[in-house]
């Protein structure tokens, strides 16, 4: 006689509650982030330009307060916030409509999907999308990523005749670091260089590795006199930190290069950051561990 033997499987209850829970979001379908996946997690989200709302598009056509999502016990409703662009759900324009699974809604010039997602699933696409888009070793934005989004902002704000800045910055005698310590302690400099300096910045400014020990940064919507105070709070937080390492302490400076958009006198993207370079340069002939730009480029 054959016996048989039953095997029982064990299953964490609380993990596949959470494998089978679907989130609804917004996925972005055409647009400079394609791919990009925003979660409806709140009862009530705002979508549009501005640094306050919840969803941020920094994209042409784009409201400053452009749309509202809202979360009902079993359903979704979106209304348009007098945009100027208007909101279209399937091509067709809306001022208040219920939302379902599939929906495609067109806010500006950004094509967004919505759609009930297994939480798993997105958790999946965020971190290949993080992977695609941030520096490995500091976890800030890459350069490819940064020139993309530099090359929509300025076409953005030159049309729109707004302020745009590229402020960039290098560490002082980085090389002495590696040589002195080693070049974990040098990774160890460039991770709480970005770590500490992403911190003062608004939702949708920027900040980039753009090599080795260089960073950039953009700011949206910032003329000169504002960029050159936020640069020299920048140089005055990197000189004042206590960086450890293996049980030794070093401090570090950096030398800091802002340029600026003129509407007047239209420039590309490469062309703020070549500009930008130059007064990097211009700081580092005078001495390091200041900030340049056409304001003192004579002196």
């Amino acid at each position: 006689m054959v016996s048989e033997r039953t095997v029982i499987k064990f299953v964490d209850a609380e993990k596949t509650k959470d494998a089978k829970r679907r989130v609804p979001c917004l996925t972005v379908l055409e647009g400079s982030s394609v791919g990009k996946v925003f979660r409806i997690e709140k009862t009530s989200v705002l979508i549009g330009r501005s640094n306050d709302v919840d969803i941020v598009l920094a994209e042409e056509g784009v409201s400053r307060k452009h749309a509202r999502i809202d979360t009902h016990e079993d359903s979704y409703s979106l209304t348009d916030l007098g945009s100027t662009n208007g909101t279209l759900v399937n091509g067709i324009a809306v001022e208040q409509v219920a939302l379902h699974d599939g929906d495609k809604l067109m806010i500006g010039d950004v094509l967004l999907g919505f759609a009930l997602q297994d939480a798993m699933d997105v958790e999946y696409q965020e971190k290949l999308r993080t992977m695609a888009q941030k520096d490995g070793l500091t976890n800030v934005f890459n350069r490819r990523y940064f020139i993309e989004t530099l090359r929509r902002e300025t076409n953005y704000a030159l049309r729109m005749r707004q302020s745009l800045t590229c402020i960039m910055f290098d560490i002082d005698h980085f090389k002495k670091v590696n040589d002195q310590y080693g070049h974990q302690a040098g990774d160890t400099v460039l991770r709480e260089i970005a770590k500490n300096l992403s911190e003062g910045l608004r939702a949708y400014d920027l900040l980039a590795r753009y090599g080795g020990e260089e960073f950039i940064i953009l700011l949206r919507g910032t003329a000169l006199d504002n960029a050159l105070i936020f640069a020299e709070r920048i140089r005055k937080k990197a000189e004042s930190l206590n960086i450890v390492f293996g049980g030794q302490h070093t401090s570090i400076t950096i030398s800091v290069g802002v340029s600026t958009l003129n509407p007047d006198y239209p420039m590309e993207a490469e062309d703020l950051i070549k500009e930008a370079d130059r007064y990097l340069y211009e700081a580092k002939k005078r001495g390091r561990n200041m900030v340049c730009s056409v304001r003192n480029q004579g002196n």
